[in-house]
């Protein structure tokens, strides 16, 4: 199981955000430190919030991030802006998610050819 980061990590129409950093995800595994209980290094969601060293977290919970670290196998772009006159839900454009994977596919050849 992989809890997702609340994004944007404030409140929105009076609804509070619980895990938005580094602290609720300690909290977190305060809770239940199970091996099963993973987290999920959504860039958009922690980056939004300055207080948050997406680096630290990524080494701190390293062994918790469930397909990130040292994960070999399938990843994809989440959020994407509405582009080319696209209309749809606020985060999920379908163009701009395209490219988004071809970056990725661009990346990960370029980290394999080095």
């Amino acid at each position: 199981m992989v809890i997702h980061p609340d994004g944007p990590p404030w409140d929105i129409f009076g609804l509070p955000r619980i895990i938005t950093g580094e602290k609720s995800y300690a909290r977190m595994r305060e809770i239940s430190a199970s091996p099963a209980n993973g987290i999920a290094l959504c860039l958009g969601s922690l980056g939004t919030d300055p207080e948050n060293d997406i680096a630290k977290i990524a080494k701190t919970y390293g062994a918790q991030i469930h397909y990130d670290a040292g994960f070999d196998g399938y990843i994809r772009p989440d959020h994407g802006r509405m582009i080319w006159g696209e209309t749809g839900r606020p985060g999920y454009g379908l163009y701009d998610r395209a490219l988004g994977a071809a970056y990725i596919a661009g990346l990960w050849e370029a980290i394999e050819k080095q």
